[in-house]
């Protein structure tokens, strides 16, 4: 009599979550690690249930931001990411984040000054194989300035991340 085998298929799928930041329209030059924010109040970005039920893990395949305007020099922007709700501060104040908000960062995706592609009136940047895993079904990303940047005025941070996700 032959064998029964069993087979195990872990199913996956992926998914694009995306969200905008609106900075204040004003051109104030922002310092090193100070953080962007929105003006209207949803001071970072959040990716709402990234991988659908509790408990399910994701890993960020790829990233990229759209920035509305072009400037000289493009920013450098850490875009540190968390899987539960940070404090966060102003646009164009120091970042204060805490030891134990720190504690529950699960990456940090960087679009470096050099990696700006600028068209007529946009700039991207696009990061690839970032390979981030991570847990939770929310993600909070809180960008902040790597350079001295000065800004158009109500320019908008578009933001997205390419997500792979479990579906056992």
């Amino acid at each position: 009599m032959p064998e029964s085998i069993l087979a195990i298929t872990s199913i996956v799928s992926e998914t694009i979550a995306a969200n905008l930041i609106t900075r204040p329209a004003n051109t104030t030059p922002y310092s090193i690690g100070d953080a962007l924010a929105d003006a209207t109040g949803d001071l970072h970005y959040t990716f709402l249930e990234v991988v659908g039920d509790r408990g399910r893990t994701g890993e960020i395949l790829s990233a990229q931001m759209v920035i509305s305007g072009t400037v000289a020099v493009g920013p450098d922007i850490d875009v540190l990411l968390f899987n539960q709700a940070v404090g966060v501060d102003a646009d164009n104040a120091a970042n204060t984040l805490t030891n134990a908000e720190l504690l529950t960062c699960v990456g940090v995706i960087n679009f470096p000054t050099g990696g700006w592609v600028t068209t007529a009136t946009d700039q991207i940047n696009i990061v690839q194989n970032i390979a981030l895993p991570f847990t939770g079904q929310t993600l909070y990303g809180f960008p902040v300035l790597k350079n001295a940047y000065v800004p158009e005025s109500g320019e908008t941070f578009h933001c997205s991340v390419r997500i792979r996700r479990d579906r056992d």
